[in-house]
């Protein structure tokens, strides 16, 4: 499948598997290149910086988990740039997350205070 034959204008499929943070290296959206073609598409990455599963796979307590969000979220917030979780909606009741899901919730409300901050 050929994303712009497709019609999407963006993607937010990149990211880390085992761990948070920046894997483009940037949080801000950028054209895709398509290495073959040798050309900039117009598809857009809105690249993700924090993954639910991530917890799942590193075994970290929810507070540390939550510590690690909140210095990337005020990363995001010092660089104005856009800030994408991938938080999949299977595992937001399952059971394996139980003592993780307020932590979504608390994520939820710090950027929410951020946002109130910047006004």
């Amino acid at each position: 499948m050929h994303w712009e034959g497709e019609n999407l204008d963006y993607d937010s499929g990149c990211g880390y598997q085992f761990h948070n943070g920046f894997r483009s290296g940037t949080c801000y959206p950028y054209n895709v290149f398509d290495i073959y073609s040798r050309k900039k598409l117009n598809l857009v990455e809105k690249p993700f910086m924090l993954m639910d599963s991530v917890w799942l796979r590193r075994e970290i307590s929810p507070e540390d988990y939550f510590l690690e969000a909140a210095s990337i979220v005020d990363t995001v917030f010092k660089h104005k740039g856009l800030l994408c979780l991938n938080w999949h909606s299977n595992l937001i009741n399952a059971i394996e997350m139980k003592s993780f899901r307020y932590v979504y919730f608390s994520i939820v409300e710090y950027i929410y205070k951020r946002l109130k901050q910047e006004g």
